[in-house]
């Protein structure tokens, strides 16, 4: 009898770990919708594991924004709305920019180089208006610019916010036409070269001014959260 992915994959990965990757995968690329509900024993079935590590791995989600768990209903993907996107960018606002500057004063010139990588890499995907391939470089480039904080908890609350704005920077690209990835593609450009320099406030300057932009922008696209 041959093995499905999963149950191959399952048998090298912690089964917590396994749900909990696997489903912010499926949310995050829109395979799960919001408001979908995700049900317990179907997930558990797919891994061929107890409802246990699923239901660690929803909490999880949950802690990120990601899920919504209700009693009696269950678990469904959050719901995306005006105040939410409002308040995850209002918090990456004052977060990453604190995370860029803490993590630039350790980064080392190896990993500047991968972020270049990273960085002409996106720009080819920004070029070819490809959403799901730019998104996924973008947050690779972001998350290693800020892994060298040496501060776990900024970082933990850093990826959960970061994690949650994918979302709706998703649904607003694949809508916008070459030029919306061209300033954000310019802007990344500034904090790498302040990074090079050795400047890291620099590159928190422009980290800041690049997050309230497109905080901006997604508000006018999606209107004013409510009051």
């Amino acid at each position: 009898m041959t093995s499905s992915p999963d149950t191959e994959s399952a048998a090298d990965e912690p089964l917590t770990s396994l749900a909990l990757r696997r489903l912010r995968e499926e949310i995050l690329s829109g395979e799960l919708e919001p408001g979908q509900r995700i049900v317990q024993d179907a997930v558990a079935a797919r891994y061929g594991s107890s409802r246990i590590p699923v239901r660690e791995a929803l909490r999880v989600l949950a802690s990120e924004g990601l899920v919504t768990i209700q009693p009696d209903v269950g678990a469904r993907v959050t719901v995306m709305d005006a105040r939410d996107l409002d308040e995850v960018f209002m918090l990456r606002e004052h977060l990453e920019p604190l995370a860029i500057s803490e993590s630039g004063r350790h980064i080392g010139a190896e990993e500047l180089r991968v972020a270049r990588e990273l960085l002409e890499e996106s720009e080819r995907h920004a070029t070819a208006a490809d959403v799901e391939q730019y998104l996924e470089l973008d947050h690779r480039f972001h998350t290693l610019l800020m892994s060298f904080a040496q501060r776990p908890r900024l970082e933990k609350m850093v990826e959960s916010l970061t994690n949650s704005a994918r979302r709706y920077r998703r649904s607003y690209l694949l809508h916008q036409p070459m030029s919306s990835y061209e300033i954000s593609v310019a802007e990344h450009r500034l904090i790498l070269d302040a990074l090079e320099r050795g400047e890291p406030d620099d590159a928190a300057l422009v980290s800041l001014l690049h997050i309230r932009r497109t905080r901006n922008v997604l508000n006018i696209a999606t209107g004013p959260p409510a009051s």
